[in-house]
């Protein structure tokens, strides 16, 4: 049930807890979040949450973080040096002006508790969304059975060994209005939220996305390539439909939540595909991406883009999904 004065969007939420409960160094650590671009939730209690745009925005504070702690603790003896743990995902939150909660803020929490200290551990949603950035490493966990979870959820961390969190780009400064906005959320979490707590604490039911594909567009305009469009287009619909945790329709329509809309295009061998998600009732983009490949790899990107959406979308696919991607009829059969 959704609190008075709440609303539900879209975000991705960082956990993060100073190992062994280092509690005199909170405001420090709430501090270091929101200087890297990070909403503080105003929940009292451990860990601290924080609020970004994106997973790669969340990642990118993270990294800086642990890079910089890492730096102050080599002068420091152990029994000195702070360790901190941090859980990455992104998904659909419940907010207010206090702060945030529900499932995703829960799941990023569980990952904290898995995460080594020193170390960042993300979800496979989180994972899906900055694979491939450049200077980054990450070693897959495998699946964990996380408290409070019904599935269990593949944890991937980031390798934080050699170079594979040095010098990230930093985020672009944050305007003062936003810094103010900061501060205030930040006094009201050391002052604590008694009925926030027991909120934080209670689960939040989340109905299946309901989410519509869209028929793709032929940016090339040739009349031929109609039945691979609209093969290529009830492939994604069709696979996206075999995730328990989203409700397929044929059409968009008033229960529609998401659309899904792309294009494709035949150059240089090649076929260009771009796909994007928005919230069919603002048009808010939400995710977006393009891939290139030849006829051969198509079951591949195909796989990439229904993961990417489920990634935007908060959804973490169970194993048994992932395989079935794998045997999913590819558009280049068509």
């Amino acid at each position: 049930m959704k609190p008075p004065g709440a609303e539900r969007r879209l975000a991705a939420v960082l956990a993060a807890q100073l190992a062994g409960g280092q509690r005199e160094h909170r405001g420090r650590l709430a501090r270091l979040i929101a200087a890297r671009g990070g909403r503080i939730a105003a929940a009292p209690g451990d860990p601290v949450h924080a609020e970004f745009a994106s997973a790669a925005e969340a990642l990118e504070c993270a990294a800086g973080i642990q890079r910089e702690l890492a730096l102050s603790n080599a002068a420091l003896p152990q029994s000195q040096r702070l360790e901190l743990r941090i859980g990455i995902h992104p998904g659909e939150v419940l907010a207010d002006p206090l702060g945030i909660y529900g499932d995703a803020v829960d799941l990023a929490a569980r990952l904290e508790g898995v995460c080594e200290p020193g170390g960042v551990a993300l979800s496979a949603s989180a994972f899906e969304q900055v694979r491939g950035k450049p200077g980054l490493r990450f070693i897959d966990r495998g699946e964990h059975a996380l408290e409070g979870v019904a599935r269990p959820v593949r944890v991937y961390a980031l390798d934080v060994s050699g170079n594979a969190i040095a010098a990230p780009a930093p985020l672009a400064r944050r305007r003062a209005a936003a810094a103010a906005i900061v501060l205030v959320a930040l006094a009201a979490w050391l002052a604590g939220a008694p009925e926030l707590a027991k909120r934080l604490r209670a689960p939040v039911q989340r109905p299946p996305a309901a989410v519509a594909v869209l028929p793709f567009a032929d940016a090339s305009g040739d009349p031929a390539r109609l039945q691979f469009r609209d093969g290529f287009t009830q492939d994604i619909a069709g696979a996206l439909g075999r995730l328990s945790a989203v409700r397929l329709h044929q059409e968009d329509g008033p229960d529609v939540r998401y659309l899904v809309r792309g294009s494709v295009e035949h150059a240089d061998g090649e076929e260009l595909i771009r796909v994007e998600l928005r919230e069919a009732a603002s048009g808010t983009l939400l995710w977006s991406e393009e891939y290139a490949g030849e006829a051969a790899e198509l079951l591949d990107i195909q796989d990439h883009i229904v993961m990417g959406l489920a990634g935007a979308l908060g959804i973490e696919p169970t194993e048994a999904e992932r395989r079935a991607l794998r045997r999913s009829p590819a558009a280049v059969s068509r």
